[in-house]
């Protein structure tokens, strides 16, 4: 066997390689295209052993635009639970009509379950429907349940045996915790039932526009029970991310001064049309002809402020790369739960600076990164001790999952012949991102 022929039998027999989409090479071609990354050795087996030895790199504009965004969620939490007397009075409150927090909730939500879907869609195509189901209900929904039962047990229920609102039986501390695990933490909830979606229909060959439609459509005709209609409501954008991961966008060539503008002109007609009544959390996605013209004109401004935000995002993120963002966005699972808690703990005391613009506008953005940092601390201190790191924050495997370009460079595989090359790397934790 000749060696060319020889380095061939060595580049096929790794399906990492496969998936990068390399043509066969020869040495004279790896010599004379040597300014690309994967072609710098002179030979094929060098460069094998080089993408299998060396780990890849985190995709640093995704840790980044994370990390903007778990800001603005605990930026939103805090206007909706501490900065309104009127909060618990839900539907009267005065946070829906604060223009900061109309802002943020008219694209974080959507614009976190679309990178979701992004993420995962390397995952999915390479693991079987089982494992991605085991792996993410590990990642995500042990997490909650344990989060949960540790914040019930040792706080709220304790409290309402002593306000008399809460019987302790098994039973009662039972459903305080399921109804709890279910409504705090709904979004980790919508990204798992909707990574099984994806999983599932791929399964059967039908992870596609037509499949994904038929089932968006399928879901929409099942009656609105507890978080449900938030599931409803943000699958469309993780099933948007995973077909994207598929066409590889050059966000260098879509990020132009000219669409980012007239996204921007967009958006601001947008916001001024949004009303109280737009939010999902006041409207729903029950099946009427009011609600149909609300859920079209809903998605639509999700769409088009979530795609500004993200053009913007990257102009800023070549020109200013903030490494405190960066860790933020890494770390978005920790403090997106810890988060939860520490505001749900602070709403429980009377603000008195409530209603005030003072709050509102200075103190709750500097307080939302200062408990993000904190969440951080907290979290990385917690995740030392691999038990506490698997049960609390779901980092099974090794320590985090890299959100990697190359990972993605290959896109996604449409066909059921598709190469599922288990490379470390891209699925090694939760880099879910979150709200």
């Amino acid at each position: 066997m000749t060696p060319h022929r020889e380095a061939l039998k060595i580049f096929r027999s790794f399906s990492l390689a496969a998936r990068l989409d390399l043509l066969p090479l020869s040495h004279s071609f790896c010599r004379r295209h040597s300014h690309i990354p994967y072609l710098r050795r002179n030979t094929l087996r060098d460069i094998l052993v080089q993408n299998k030895a060396t780990s890849t790199p985190r995709n640093q504009f995704i840790d980044f635009l994370k990390g903007f965004l778990i800001i603005l969620v605990v930026y939103g939490h805090i206007i909706q639970y501490l900065g309104y007397t009127s909060a618990s009075q839900w539907i009267d409150s005065g946070f829906w009509t604060n223009p900061v927090f109309k802002l943020i909730y008219m694209f974080h939500m959507p614009l976190f379950m679309a990178i979701s879907g992004y993420l995962a869609a390397e995952s999915i195509c390479r693991k079987s429907t089982a494992e991605i189901i085991v792996r993410r209900f590990q990642q995500l929904i042990v997490p909650v349940i344990c989060w949960t039962v540790l914040y019930d047990v040792f706080f709220l229920v304790p409290d309402g045996v002593r306000n008399g609102s809460i019987h302790l039986t098994a039973g009662s501390i039972i459903s305080r915790i399921s109804r709890d695990a279910w409504f705090n933490f709904w979004f980790l909830w919508a990204v798992f039932g909707a990574t099984c979606v994806v999983a599932i229909l791929r399964l059967f060959g039908q992870d596609r526009i037509i499949g994904f439609c038929a089932a968006f459509l399928l879901f929409l005709t099942l009656p609105e029970w507890g978080a449900f209609p938030m599931f409803k409501y943000t699958l469309p954008f993780f099933l948007i991310g995973y077909v994207v991961a598929g066409w590889k966008p050059s966000y260098a060539a879509i990020a132009t001064p000219r669409n980012v503008l007239l996204l921007c002109l967009a958006s601001i007609g947008c916001y001024f049309i949004w009303s109280s009544y737009t939010y999902i959390y006041t409207s729903g996605m029950h099946l009427s002809l009011h609600n149909l013209k609300t859920s079209s004109f809903r998605y639509a401004a999700n769409i088009t402020v979530s795609l500004f935000v993200l053009l913007a995002c990257y102009r800023v993120f070549l020109h200013w790369k903030s490494r405190i963002l960066e860790a933020f966005g890494r770390k978005s699972l920790d403090i997106y739960i810890l988060s939860t808690f520490l505001i749900a703990a602070c709403s429980s005391f009377r603000n008195p600076l409530a209603d005030s613009a003072w709050f509102l506008y200075v103190l709750a953005p500097i307080c939302a990164l200062a408990i993000c940092l904190l969440c951080m601390f907290i979290g990385g201190t917690i995740e030392r001790n691999r038990v506490f790191g698997i049960l609390l924050f779901g980092r099974v495997g090794q320590a985090e999952m890299r959100s990697s370009p190359q990972a993605l460079e290959g896109g996604v595989r449409w066909k059921k012949e598709t190469a599922t090359a288990d490379r470390p790397g891209s699925d090694d934790g939760p880099n879910i991102p979150l709200v």
